[in-house]
């Protein structure tokens, strides 16, 4: 199955907030009372909205020994605490 071009895309911070009151509005509805074209169409937004996200706020990798220590400790979910002086 051939993946289909996304119908939303977020060019500025306005259009970005309006279909994110959209998707709100949908997802208010609560997962059982959507229907299969809405439940696509809150897929279709949401990654268009990440698009946007990601072009404009990328998140960059840390540097620091002790960024890079915390990161680790994040994705293995470890809780102890390092102290670097």
């Amino acid at each position: 199955m051939a993946a289909s071009k996304n119908k939303y895309r977020v060019t500025n911070k306005k259009m970005y907030n309006i279909l994110l009151a959209e998707v709100d509005v949908l997802m208010k509805k609560g997962s059982a009372n959507v229907t299969t074209e809405e439940s696509a169409e809150i897929l279709a937004i949401a990654l268009a909205l990440q698009a946007y996200d990601l072009k404009h706020y990328p998140i960059t990798a840390p540097t620091t020994l002790e960024g890079i220590i915390e990161l680790k400790m994040y994705e293995k979910r470890l809780n102890e605490k390092f102290q670097f002086d």
